[in-house]
């Protein structure tokens, strides 16, 4: 991307995130709203919005899976804010993270980076906050400017938009109740990755003298839905 190019996006998603912040809060959360469904195509992708409460969530549907934002509006800077995507079965509660489901506790919510590191075909145990495409991203010509100038929504946004491109279809169809051998195989990866977080919290918890509770308070729950 040329130098002008990249100089007009930073400035108007500058201009965004800075001028949503004197806005009340509902009406600041509609218009981040509709800059994700701008940004990410996420009508043209078969996504309604069905759910947002002042809080910052935002909550999308298709015929295959459910998706979240949650919008965290720093104190002083467009630099403090963060906006963190979630995914989730048909069944998934916006307001929950962990439910009840066919008698276990499970996580009805799913990280972000477990998933794209399965779909990245990374190993478990490898870094999740690395995959190749964010790699790409950070060194790209847009991802330095945006990281640069503060601007994590921005790049978040971006980035997701990077990972639908290659991913989408494979990644809503993990929670797609059609497609019980993916979920399987997924659900699979996600339990090895459940066993090395549990390795660290204990370790760190000893490290600590503290809890294993204190550093993980969902140590308990065992199972995804």
């Amino acid at each position: 991307m040329k130098a002008d190019q990249v100089s007009e996006i930073i400035t108007e998603v500058w201009e965004f995130w800075s001028g949503i912040r004197s806005l009340p809060s509902n009406t600041r959360l509609e218009r981040v709203a509709e800059h994700i469904e701008k940004t990410l195509q996420l009508h043209q992708r078969g996504f309604q919005r069905v759910f947002q409460e002042s809080k910052g969530v935002i909550g999308y549907e298709s015929g295959l899976s459910r998706v979240k934002f949650v919008y965290y509006m720093g104190h002083h800077e467009p630099t403090e804010d963060e906006l963190r995507e979630y995914y989730g079965r048909s069944h998934a509660p916006f307001t929950e993270l962990v439910i009840e489901y066919q008698g276990t506790r499970c996580f009805c919510w799913h990280h972000p980076y477990i998933l794209y590191a399965f779909l990245e075909g990374l190993r478990p145990t490898e870094n999740l906050h690395d995959t190749l495409i964010e790699r790409e991203f950070k060194h790209s010509s847009l991802g330095q400017a945006l990281l640069e100038k503060g601007l994590g929504s921005e790049f978040r946004l971006r980035l997701l938009w990077l990972i639908w491109q290659k991913h989408a279809q494979r990644l809503f169809c993990i929670f797609d109740p059609n497609e019980q051998e993916l979920w399987n195989t997924y659900r699979a990866y996600y339990h090895v990755e459940l066993e090395q977080r549990k390795k660290r919290d204990e370790l760190v918890a000893v490290r600590a003298n503290r809890s294993v509770y204190e550093i993980d308070p969902w140590a308990n729950v065992k199972e995804i839905c």
